[in-house]
């Protein structure tokens, strides 16, 4: 039987150390959580209780980002911005992370809000060259860091004929959650994978296209 727990404490082990070789911060909490919980049952069988204590401390955070991030997910919708309407522009970039790329907004062809509800989770800038779309500039929320940002800014564009995104990559890329990323001459160009396209870029397309029907 004691070789049969060794082994069952060492998948808890392997669990742990595999979710931090995780891009995705979502399957990082999950395997992690997976692997915290083995290892909680291990530690009881050997009466490790601080050990015990500290996963099941540990399993609630992830437990709880994880909600956290669903919730934010399924919130999240893409809307262009009148840049023209420097009230509202101003409005916008008001909020901390958002005010170092005031300037950049004016001189873009395109501006778009990626909001929560009726809270800004994200604002950026871009070209519009045919069928792309190149980010000149993007703001996120730290509170919204982890969220598929790009994916559902692309759902939104979709609807307008693009279908790509191209993102510098020397520049810190958040919000890739949903997209396949293709690196092509230093930048990264994006698509959505519609096997795991995000519910939050459903809820954009189900939402624009219950506004061009009306």
């Amino acid at each position: 039987m004691d070789i049969y727990l060794e082994i069952f404490g060492y998948i808890g082990t392997v669990l742990v150390v595999i979710s931090m070789l995780m891009t995705s911060v979502v399957r990082l909490r999950v395997i992690n959580m997976c692997g915290g919980i083995i290892s909680t049952v291990y530690s009881i069988f050997c009466n490790a209780w601080p050990i015990v204590v500290m996963n099941v401390i540990l399993i609630m955070i992830n437990f709880c980002q994880v909600i956290i991030y669903y919730k934010n997910v399924g919130n999240l919708t893409a809307v262009s911005i009148d840049k023209s309407n420097g009230d509202l522009i101003d409005h916008l970039c008001s909020r901390s992370f958002a005010s170092d790329i005031r300037d950049l907004l004016v001189d873009s062809d395109a501006v778009y809000a990626v909001m929560s509800d009726s809270e800004l989770a994200a604002l950026t800038t871009g070209e519009v060259r045919g069928n792309v779309f190149s980010v000149t500039a993007l703001a996120v929320s730290p509170k919204y860091k982890s969220s598929p940002i790009l994916a559902t800014l692309l759902g939104r564009l979709s609807l307008e004929g693009i279908t790509y995104l191209n993102v510098d990559s020397r520049g810190k890329i958040w919000g890739t959650s949903g997209l396949k990323t293709v690196e092509n001459n230093g930048n990264l160009v994006l698509t959505l994978q519609e096997a795991r396209t995000p519910e939050s870029e459903k809820n954009t397309r189900n939402a624009y296209k219950a506004k061009s029907d009306t």
